[in-house]
C-alpha cells in the first residue's frame, strides 16, 4: 500500500494516478447521491465512466465486507477460453 496526495478535482487526480501508476484495479467507496442535480455525477461515477482499468464501488455503510465469493458477470457474450477464468 502506498498513500499519495494530489491537489484539484479528485476524479482527475485519481484518473492521473491510475495511468501513471498502471494501477489493474479500483476499489473506492461511495458517500451517497448528489443532491444538487440528478444530471450531475458523482465523484464515483465520474471515475467508473473515465478509467481505464476495472472500479469496484463499495456503498457507503456496507458492513463486514469480505470476499469470499466474488459473481462475475460479464454479458452475453460466450467466454472462448473458458480456462482464462480459472474454471
Amino acid at each position: 500500500m502506498e498513500w499519495t496526495t494530489r491537489g484539484g478535482s479528485l476524479t482527475q487526480a485519481l484518473l492521473n494516478i491510475q495511468k501513471t501508476q498502471e494501477i489493474d484495479l479500483v476499489i473506492m467507496g461511495t458517500f451517497g447521491t448528489n443532491t444538487e442535480s440528478d444530471t450531475e455525477h458523482t465523484n464515483t461515477s465520474k471515475l467508473v465512466l473515465k478509467a481505464d482499468c476495472p472500479v469496484l464501488v463499495v456503498p457507503r455503510g456496507h458492513k463486514d465486507f469480505q470476499m469470499k465469493r466474488i459473481a462475475l458477470v460479464l454479458g452475453k457474450e460466450e467466454i472462448d477460453d473458458t480456462k482464462a477464468l480459472g474454471t
